[in-house]
């Protein structure tokens, strides 16, 4: 067993339960038939050389896809009490969370300026969708406007980063 494949594959694994573009597998070590494919998909997915190989490019957007996606499958972090069945918090959705989304995005504006417009709010209004989309924008992750809890958690990432 080739404990640097059975990495790539534990990647792939967390990575196909977010995108199921992405063949799944079993990590065993051994890169044969079914790891090959599955590169080849998140390499077609992700606009990289389809090589079937992992390079350096493939290889570090593997281990970023990886990072998103135990983000998006672990408990909420805790920049404010937060619990699972709140999300995805949306437009017109009431939750106790939408002020804590609007007071981390005001916090994010005091350092960024793409993020100015964030109010206080208690309600998750059609500004709060819009700064969300834009976070998700910068970050990489599906521009929805929509916090779901890989949102969530990068955005509390960055806020508790901030307020140390």
């Amino acid at each position: 067993m080739d404990s640097a494949v059975y990495e790539i594959q534990s990647f792939i694994r967390n990575i196909s339960r977010l995108d199921s573009d992405i063949p799944s597998l079993v990590p065993d070590g051994i890169f044969g038939a079914e790891t090959t494919e599955s590169v080849l998909a998140f390499q077609r997915k992700h606009l990289l050389p389809q090589t079937g190989k992992v390079d350096f490019d493939t290889w570090n957007r593997l281990a970023e896809e990886n990072d998103k996606a135990i983000f998006a499958f672990s408990a909420p972090l805790q920049a404010a009490p937060a619990k699972g069945s709140d999300f995805p918090l949306k437009k017109g959705k009431k939750s106790h969370l939408n002020g804590n989304v609007n007071l981390m995005l005001s916090r994010l504006s005091d350092f960024y300026g793409n993020f100015s417009g964030a109010s206080l709010s208690a309600d998750y209004t059609a500004e709060t969708e819009r700064l969300v989309g834009i976070f998700q924008t910068l970050t990489g992750t599906e521009a929805t406007g929509e916090v779901d809890k890989l949102t969530w958690n990068l955005l509390s990432s960055l806020y508790l980063l901030l307020t140390e």
